[in-house]
């Protein structure tokens, strides 16, 4: 693929991101009663906010540690180091199209320790693999035992479906990993050769992030800080459901925060404008739909939970992109 054809192609994705963030925009605030939904803001309590924001710094210093974990074959770096490059990353794909934060996280933790690039990357699927993985595992499980609506019964089956398959097909590769390494190495060549060096790059990088899932020499670690994370997600999003002082039971308080990080995490699949606006807001107002909260509510709350994540991950990223005096521009030549 010729340069101008590849940057115009990711050019029009970008674009149809956006589109699709705004249409989702307009649906999800098309006829606000704007009086309630003002007046919703005012009933916050913001002390549980902050302690949301608090929890969620706390889940990316766990995110380093992990990565460190999914790093050891690849090269070493600090908590510390990880961490601002984490942060980094999440920034990046509040501002930059195409999910760019990986590819910036990536470059950050290449560019002052000893960790190559192509090894930083890989690593990152390998995390959005295990990410995947334990949350499905986490939604099959409740969603089987407490089908909420058949939708979510749909998902249980789904998520059963998805990880049986992929704990096969992770096996099998296993068994057959010489054949398996050929492969992809034969086919990166071949992507290359036909100027496709973007794709080979992506695709390597997902075949050694499989190759990392069974190499890692501590995958019960990984595995504990995993569901770890996923429990301090369910605790931000449980501290921004209490600040609004919902007249619901602690049950169905836990019912709605499922529902709302299952629906947040499968939006991110569907293409947007950086940092999933729109998507979001739509994803989680449906989630609060089935458990019957007023609609203007359930709005200020898409946009309050939404904040909760951008302004914190932007502020503290953008600090240690500037401070680490990395450019985007350089992402042009990895």
């Amino acid at each position: 693929m010729k340069p101008n054809t590849y940057y115009t192609k990711h050019k029009l994705i970008g674009i149809l991101g956006i589109i699709i963030s705004i249409v989702f925009l307009w649906i999800s605030f098309k006829g606000t009663n704007w009086n309630d939904f003002i007046l919703s803001f005012q009933n916050v309590n913001y002390y549980f906010i902050i302690a949301a924001i608090v929890v969620l710094i706390a889940s990316v210093w766990v995110r380093a540690v992990r990565w460190k974990l999914l790093l050891s074959n690849v090269g070493t770096a600090t908590d510390v180091e990880l961490y601002k490059a984490t942060m980094i990353g999440y920034m990046g794909n509040n501002i930059l199209p195409l999910k760019m934060g990986e590819l910036l996280r990536a470059y950050a933790i290449s560019r002052n320790t000893n960790i190559i690039f192509s090894g930083a990357f890989s690593s990152i699927i390998i995390e959005r693999i295990v990410d995947t993985i334990s949350l499905l595992i986490i939604v099959t499980v409740i969603f089987t035992f407490v089908p909420i609506t058949e939708f979510t019964q749909t998902i249980a089956i789904i998520g059963l479906f998805t990880v049986s398959g992929f704990m096969l097909i992770t096996f099998i590769l296993f068994r057959h990993s010489y054949e398996f390494k050929n492969w992809y190495m034969k086919k990166e060549q071949h992507l290359t050769e036909k100027n496709k060096k973007t794709l080979a790059k992506y695709l390597v990088g997902f075949c050694k992030g499989i190759e990392g899932l069974w190499q890692n020499p501590n995958p019960g670690l990984m595995i504990v800080l995993s569901f770890l994370l996923w429990a301090l997600y369910f605790a931000v999003i449980l501290l921004c459901i209490v600040a609004f002082n919902f007249d619901i039971s602690l049950v169905d308080m836990m019912k709605m925060n499922i529902l709302v990080m299952t629906f947040g995490t499968l939006v991110t699949l569907i293409p947007s404008a950086p940092g999933t606006i729109g998507t979001y807001q739509a994803a989680t107002i449906a989630a609060l739909q089935i458990m019957n909260i007023n609609i203007d509510t359930a709005r200020a709350f898409a946009v309050i939970s939404h904040l909760v994540q951008f302004i914190p991950y932007t502020i503290i990223g953008l600090y240690y992109f500037l401070k680490l005096n990395l450019h985007i521009a350089d992402l042009e030549d990895l």
